[in-house]
C-alpha cells in the first residue's frame, strides 16, 4: 500500500491526525518491526513515523536514489552554490525520477516550493513572463534565467538573497 493510499484511508475513516502513527503501527512488520515498537513506545508524530520508515529503507539501501537526490536538493542549496547551479542540479534530479513519479502532485508542490523558497527572484521572473506553469517546464528554464541574470549582473545570485533580476530576461 502506498503512503498516499494510507493517508487517504485515514482521512476517510476520520482518524485524528495525531493518532495516525498508532492507527497504522500494526502494518509495520518484518523489517519494520522497529518502527512498530517506536510507534508504540514513543507516540511519534506522523512525519516522525515516516522518517523512521525512511531510515529503515535507507539502512537497507532500498531508497530510490533519484527521489533521494531531489529531496536532498530541496532541503537547501550548498552555501557556495549559485542559484543557477542549484536549479540545474534540481532539474537533473527531477529528470532522473521515474516518469510516473514526476507527474504526481507532491512533486509539483515540491518544485513550486523550492523555486519560491530558494530562488524567489527567479520564481518572480517566471511569473512575470507567464512561464511559471506547468511547473516542470518552469523548472527546466529556471536555471537559465538565473544563469543569464548572473552573467548580466556580474555577480552570483544567492538563493533567497538576490537583490534583483534584470527585467530584460
Amino acid at each position: 500500500m502506498h503512503l498516499q493510499e494510507i493517508q487517504s484511508a485515514l482521512v476517510q475513516e476520520g482518524s485524528f491526525y495525531h493518532l495516525w502513527p498508532q492507527r497504522v503501527c500494526h502494518l509495520f512488520q518484518g523489517d519494520f518491526e522497529q518502527v512498530n515498537a517506536f510507534c508504540k513506545t514513543h507516540r511519534p508524530t506522523w512525519p516522525m513515523t515516516i522518517e523512521a520508515v525512511l531510515q529503515i529503507l535507507s539502512l537497507s539501501n532500498n531508497l530510490r536514489s533519484p527521489v533521494d537526490a531531489s529531496v536532498a536538493l530541496r532541503s537547501r542549496p550548498l552555501p557556495n552554490a549559485s542559484t543557477a547551479q542549484f536549479l540545474r542540479g534540481f532539474e537533473e534530479a527531477f529528470h532522473r525520477m521515474p516518469s510516473r513519479e514526476r507527474i504526481e502532485k507532491e512533486v509539483e508542490c515540491t518544485i513550486e516550493y523550492t523555486l519560491q523558497t530558494h530562488a524567489g527572484m527567479v520564481w518572480n521572473c517566471l511569473v512575470q513572463r507567464n512561464d511559471a506553469f506547468p511547473l516542470h517546464k518552469a523548472l527546466s528554464i529556471a536555471w537559465t534565467i538565473a544563469e543569464k541574470a548572473t552573467k548580466l549582473d556580474g555577480s552570483t545570485i544567492v538563493p533567497s538573497y538576490a537583490s534583483r533580476i534584470p527585467p530584460n530576461l
